[in-house]
């Protein structure tokens, strides 16, 4: 598996277990995550790696689908998959070491 493909599984399980935790399980939060990580990697293989850009189209692409008993919108989601990305990327919002 690529790189690509290797964060396309982290952001699936990713998204899977922050909406569950927040929530409760079920299996909306599957087919939400399916989308999440399927548009993720339509961008990168498609030569897109602007971090808004993946989060615009992650965003769209989840308005346009039912996401039947999700408590979270369309745009939440997608800003939970940004700061995994993120965190995936060891990008954090830390103070700088003096």
């Amino acid at each position: 598996m690529d790189l690509v493909g290797e964060v396309t599984a982290v952001l699936y399980s990713g998204t899977v277990a922050h909406l569950d935790s927040e929530w409760v399980q079920q299996d909306d939060h599957k087919r939400v995550a399916d989308v999440v990580a399927r548009t993720y990697e339509a961008c990168r293989r498609g030569g897109r790696d602007d971090m808004i850009d993946i989060a615009v189209y992650m965003g769209s692409a989840l308005e346009r689908m039912d996401m039947g008993e999700c408590f979270a919108g369309p745009w939440d989601v997608a800003n939970i998959a940004v700061g995994l990305l993120l965190e995936r990327a060891s990008i954090g919002c830390s103070a700088p070491e003096d």
